[in-house]
């Protein structure tokens, strides 16, 4: 009698803990859907103290984790980065308990570019082809399997010095993949090593493209010490090298940029000087690379990205920026830009 009714107390107490899990599933679901996440997170941890092994309990905490960092990340990062975290623990968590497990693959997918775990991003896609995965679910991994070695050579050619390969890099359709995927997902920053990152960033430029390449140093998740900005698109390249703090360009800057705009005679125009906030300020040396091998330097001067206009034609309604040093000689920099234009670092004017 005493045996059976032990049997009975323990059964019992089996449908409790079901019926518990069942509860906590169901509010955790209704939180997450409410934007409620901190309620969310306690609802699913239950879940898991309750049933270590409950897949769909950590797939839930992963998509709150994954939540909370998308609703901060405009503002705050680092604090984001930090969600991300948690949420790679929880999916890394069901692929131990269900190694074939495809959503959260896909989810680890995402989280690793946005932690810019490149290393982690190509053990994903070897765990992936191992699995022999088919079908939909998981194209974002076969996109990223071909991207993984374009990051990898951009990186090698940056800290190199070697641009030009860069340039050549950013001509591959494995790169145009690249970029697709960071104007779909945002800005992907990888971590290379020794403190410096390789980042991606929708941008706004005329001549440039619409996605630019940032090498450097990062502190807190941002652009911040010395880096290399980089753009390319139908044959015009553009090459900043110098200061960032607070994720904008700040301090003296290197350019050097060839587009179709400059003169037929001209190889490269280079621009030497200081930028605030991503703009022109102060003296810039404006040198300009002839195709015969001479170069033609003017000293001009900005204020916080307008030009200081020294005289004008009035006749043609022209503003000319001209050098110092030449000023006697009436001989200088010409811009038919209105003295509002900003000049800086392209996608940061």
């Amino acid at each position: 009698m005493e045996i059976l009714l032990i049997v009975m107390f323990l059964l019992a107490c089996g449908k409790s803990i079901e019926k518990q899990i069942a509860e906590q599933m169901e509010l955790g679901q209704k939180y997450l859907e409410e934007m409620n996440y901190e309620e969310a997170v306690v609802a699913f941890q239950k879940v898991i103290e309750l049933d270590d092994r409950n897949v769909e309990a950590y797939l839930g905490l992963g998509q709150v984790y994954e939540k909370q960092a998308e609703a901060v990340m405009a503002n705050n990062r680092a604090e984001a980065l930090g969600y991300y975290e948690q949420a790679a623990e929880a999916y890394e968590k069901v692929l131990e308990l269900d190694p074939g497990n495809t959503e959260a693959m896909k989810r680890l997918s995402v989280i690793y570019k946005e932690l810019g775990d490149l290393e982690k991003l190509r053990d994903l896609v070897g765990d992936y082809e191992k699995q022999g995965h088919g079908g939909n679910a998981i194209d974002q991994l076969e996109v990223w399997r071909s991207c993984i070695q374009i990051i990898s050579q951009i990186g090698e050619a940056c800290e190199a010095g070697d641009i030009d390969q860069v340039f050549f890099l950013m001509q591959s359709d494995e790169y145009r993949r690249l970029q697709d995927m960071a104007m779909e997902l945002g800005n992907p920053v990888f971590d290379m090593g020794s403190g410096k990152g390789l980042g991606l960033y929708p941008v706004v430029t005329e001549e440039y493209g619409n996605c630019m390449i940032y090498y450097g140093n990062y502190k807190n998740a941002v652009r911040d010490g010395s880096g290399y900005w980089m753009g390319y698109y139908g044959g015009n390249n553009y090459r900043a090298h110098g200061q960032w703090a607070a994720d904008v360009p700040e301090g003296e800057q290197e350019v050097r940029e060839w587009s179709g705009s400059l003169n037929e005679t001209v190889q490269t125009r280079v621009l030497t000087g200081s930028v605030s906030r991503g703009l022109w300020n102060g003296g810039v040396l404006w040198k300009f690379e002839r195709k015969d091998g001479g170069t033609d330097t003017f000293p001009v001067t900005f204020d916080m990205g307008k030009w200081v206009i020294l005289r004008k034609d009035e006749r043609d309604d022209v503003s000319y920026i001209v050098s110092e040093k030449k000023l006697e000689e009436e001989e200088g920099v010409m811009t038919t830009k209105t003295p509002d234009v900003l000049e800086g670092i392209e996608g940061f004017r």
